[in-house]
């Protein structure tokens, strides 16, 4: 195992609740309360609405190369409706 965020909650686990949140399968990091991970495209998304969004039934959407989508800040997507005028 190469991620060192995967070993260091393997051997001593998450230790705050305000330790970011760390995705095992592809070694992405966040923060916030609201983000959403997506398990199956593995992008993080800045609101649930955002991450609902994104999901078509079993399709998913690809913000990086659909209108409406933009990075609130890197690797976190939300799409106009969730915008809150703040990056």
């Amino acid at each position: 195992m190469d991620c060192e965020t995967c070993v260091r909650r393997l051997t001593s686990g998450r230790s705050h609740l305000t330790d970011p949140v760390h995705c095992r399968r592809c070694h992405l990091t966040w923060t916030g309360n609201e983000a959403q991970h997506c398990v199956v495209c593995h992008r993080t998304f800045a609101t649930i609405t955002a991450a609902d969004a994104h999901r078509r039934g079993v399709e998913h959407i690809d913000p990086a190369v659909t209108e409406g989508w933009r990075e609130k800040r890197p690797g976190v997507w939300t799409n106009s409706a969730a915008w809150a005028g703040m990056a």
